[in-house]
């Protein structure tokens, strides 16, 4: 019996530690606390521009994502001519093509969806509940960040690239040289202002 007992304590300890091993916890822009796997392996996101970039860049797979106007329009030119590739070639599914979003996203069996905090001020609050149910939901906010705590840096903290990040930064902020080099003035000197249209 005692053999039994041992045996079982022991199977019930390295479950507890194997689970502890393959999640993580993290607190979002929203002050939530999510549960997610280590290393998700099939996330989706609500964006195609603000978030599937980012995560493009960094390495993280991305199986689903929304494709809709006016914010399809830039995302699919960013991928046909800077990263030289398409959401079809990656594989990532469009999960606003019906009105049933969520049974869209339910069939990719997501580790995680990552949406932006306006989504839960908005009619969008009822699906971040539903999609709640079966799969973890990370609410990131987009607008409020600095060069140094970037969306993207915010981004590979969440999925443990940093590394990639880091890699990322040093080649923009070589190209950020080169530009200042060609200027005919000092940009420190100015004072610039940046619209979205």
């Amino acid at each position: 019996m005692r053999k039994v007992f041992r045996t079982l304590l022991c199977g019930m300890v390295l479950y507890t530690v194997g689970y502890a091993s393959d999640t993580q916890e993290f607190i979002d822009s929203v002050g939530q606390t999510v549960h997610m796997p280590t290393q998700p392996e099939r996330v989706v996101v609500d964006d195609n521009s603000t978030l599937f970039l980012p995560l493009y860049e960094l390495g993280v797979p991305v199986v689903g994502a929304c494709f809709l106007h006016p914010t399809a329009p830039p995302f699919i030119y960013a991928l046909e001519n800077q990263f030289k590739t398409t959401a079809q070639k990656l594989g990532v599914t469009n999960i606003c093509r019906a009105f049933d979003t969520v049974a869209n996203i339910k069939k990719l069996t997501p580790d995680v969806y990552i949406g932006d905090t306006d989504k839960q001020h908005t009619d969008k609050g009822t699906l971040v509940r539903n999609l709640s149910k079966f799969t973890a939901v990370y609410l990131q906010d987009t607008t409020t960040y600095t060069p140094e705590r970037s969306l993207q840096y915010q981004l590979a903290k969440v999925f443990h690239a940093t590394e990639s990040y880091d890699t990322l930064n040093t080649a923009y902020k070589k190209r950020l040289a080169q530009v200042r080099a060609i200027l005919p003035f000092d940009p420190s000197t100015k004072t610039f202002a940046y619209a979205t249209v």
